[in-house]
């Protein structure tokens, strides 16, 4: 997912709480039990927003250190090549190019 949707998601979690904590003076039964089914809708809509966040963050972070280990092992290989220019070092290499193209 990329930042809009992060931030999207965030608001949408943000404004679900603030609607939850912040609402005026309760008039009649009827208006009671609509508030509490709007709160409590509000409340779930929150926690559903933040978990998307949270599960959205999480898989930002695994890509991003993939993505670091991918280049360190291409860094060793290309070290390992430069160190000693053998066939298997050459392999190596070959198959971790293959992999990010």
């Amino acid at each position: 997912m990329n930042a809009t949707v992060q931030v999207d998601s965030f608001m949408l979690a943000f404004l679900a709480l603030l609607r939850f904590f912040v609402d005026g003076p309760v008039e009649s039964a009827h208006q009671a039990e609509a508030t509490a089914a709007v709160l409590g809708w509000s409340l779930a809509a929150f926690v559903v927003a933040s978990a998307a966040l949270l599960v959205d963050l999480c898989l930002e972070w695994h890509r991003g250190t993939r993505r670091l280990d991918r280049e360190a092992r291409f860094r060793r290989a290309l070290a390992q090549l430069l160190l000693d220019p053998s066939d298997a070092s050459r392999t190596e290499l070959r198959q971790l190019i293959d992999v990010d193209c």
